[in-house]
């Protein structure tokens, strides 16, 4: 019998890995993100569940004292409503567009207790753009770009991507840490190979989920439900955006496969999963 112990597979080689080939990023150009238009963060704020933002917070109970930090807060479906039940909120995002949506809809809400960071997770001083501590430190439907940072090599630009880096940054900073992702039917991989284009999907959760076990830390697992009645316009947009090689024949061909739904309740019927601890 062989009694050697089997080598340890390294999760966070294997994400990365996955990212580098992962056809949900877009790119302005090699090695550095796409940054996304102001009528697209608009778009996305508009088709969001009003019914999110409660149930994780069902799950969060975020008291009048907390500080809050958002990243890869996107337009403010989070920052907006926990701002008005919590002290502070602190959000950082890569996308300008996406932090002017969520400042003139606090504007417009007369909401003056959230401060924003234009930079990548990775970038952000802390001390300087960022405190050196919150209540809640919140990650949602963002967690794999947060290991995105752009440097440049030889005088090149390059996508450099380290998860572990930035959960290590979390960690340090939150008392109690969440992160958040959608669990839901990805019609559009059957399409894509229907026009013989590749489709390469972000990693899987049970990677997030290993990778946080070899850093020592147990995380609690939720299942969110919630209905999101905008959710097949704002899924079928968000597909065509970040499939770049699609001519217009074949967009028209992926936007009917996918705009035919049998079932949309399987999609409207949102199921997300959280990933949470304290520290």
């Amino acid at each position: 019998m062989n009694t050697e112990t089997p080598q340890k597979l390294d999760w966070h080689d294997l994400w990365r890995s996955i990212m580098e080939k992962c056809s949900g990023v877009n790119y302005d150009q090699p090695g550095h993100l796409k940054r996304w238009e102001k009528d697209q963060a608009n778009d996305y704020l508009k088709h969001s569940s009003e019914e999110y933002p409660k149930a994780l917070n069902d799950l969060i109970r975020i008291r009048p004292e907390d500080s809050i930090l958002d990243i890869g807060c996107g337009p403010g479906v989070l920052a907006l409503p926990f701002s008005l039940i919590s002290k502070s909120v602190t959000v950082v995002d890569i996308s300008e567009n996406m932090l002017k949506v969520l400042h003139e809809n606090a504007a417009a809400k007369g909401i003056t207790n959230i401060k924003s960071v234009n930079k990548c997770w990775l970038d952000t001083c802390v001390g300087a753009d960022i405190s050196q501590g919150y209540d809640v430190v919140i990650s949602s439907n963002s967690i794999n770009l947060l290991g995105a940072q752009e440097t440049t090599v030889n005088n090149q630009p390059r996508l450099e991507w380290d998860l572990v880096a930035a959960l290590k940054k979390m960690n340090q900073l939150g008392k109690r840490i969440y992160l958040s992702f959608p669990l839901f039917i990805q019609n559009h991989l059957s399409s894509l190979k229907h026009l013989g284009k590749k489709s390469n999907p972000w990693p899987d959760y049970v990677i997030l989920h290993n990778i946080l076990y070899q850093l020592g830390i147990r995380p609690n697992i939720n299942i969110l439900k919630f209905t999101n009645t905008h959710f097949d316009d704002a899924y079928l947009r968000h597909c065509k955006s970040w499939v770049h090689d699609l001519r217009d024949h074949e967009r028209d061909v992926f936007e009917r496969q996918n705009g035919d739904q049998k079932v949309p309740g399987l999609r409207r019927n949102q199921l997300w999963g959280v990933f949470w601890w304290k520290t």
